[in-house]
């Protein structure tokens, strides 16, 4: 399911029973609108939204452009903005996200880089982060495992999902299997073709046309050639 912004939420509470194209709005169908919904009621988000005024809500929609990307996805699991760690955690996915995979991905040198700049440890960062990520995923469970978190995450796999940094091994293996996938039919193919055209069937085709490689019909003429070669020395022998 597609992943709604605040603002897109807050309409989505509004105006649901007015809007009649929420699909086209939200880009969800109407079992997602229906599961959104309940979910935001759960959590006493619905009324909350559904009572703001347009002021409220402009000035929301305001605040919520000016947040960088780092500060949306600590949103999502509403942790605490107001506490130091908050910022020290925003910090490391802003510097992690310059890595291209998670086989890339030092946290070491993350933490170091953090902490040379504040002039502290950097094992300080990273107790910040393990301490404030721990307390959020207790206090917001379900938020997490809204967002396939079925257990409580380490700072990595936390920084690791949310960045969705890739994990390369997994994906060239993956390509690695798909290729000799894709080789072991194509060999299947063509020893089907070959097996099925005899020479009970060739009159059945003389009038029909097929796209057949030049490499093919160089191999084909090779192999006819030196066939009759040897057909043609075998007569002379008397064979």
């Amino acid at each position: 399911m597609k992943e709604l912004s605040v603002e897109e939420q807050i309409y989505l509470c509004k105006y649901h029973d007015i809007d009649k194209h929420l699909n086209f709005t939200t880009g969800l169908n109407q079992e997602e609108i229906k599961e959104v919904i309940y979910k935001l009621k759960q959590n006493g988000l619905y009324d909350q939204y559904r009572k703001l005024s347009e002021d409220e809500y402009e000035n929301i929609i305001k605040k919520e452009k000016r947040k960088s990307k780092y500060e949306k996805i600590l949103d999502k699991y509403n942790f605490d903005n107001t506490k130091k760690a908050y910022n020290n955690l925003k910090e490391v996915l802003e510097v992690s996200d310059s890595y291209r995979s998670c086989e890339e991905l030092s946290l070491e040198k993350v933490f170091r880089k953090i902490a040379e700049k504040q002039n502290i440890k950097s094992y300080i960062i990273n107790n910040d982060c393990k301490r404030i990520l721990d307390s959020t995923y207790l206090a917001n469970r379900a938020n997490f495992e809204e967002n396939k978190y079925y257990k409580k995450p380490t700072v990595r796999e936390f920084v690791i999902q949310e960045l969705k940094l890739q994990n390369t091994k997994l994906i060239n293996h993956i390509s690695k299997e798909n290729l000799c996938e894709s080789k072991e039919k194509s060999n299947e193919i063509k020893e089907n073709v070959i097996c099925d055209i005899t020479t009970d069937n060739i009159k059945d085709i003389d009038n029909t046309f097929v796209k057949v490689s030049v490499k093919t019909i160089m191999e084909w003429s090779y192999q006819k050639g030196y066939l009759d070669r040897m057909l043609e020395e075998n007569k002379k022998i008397g064979v």
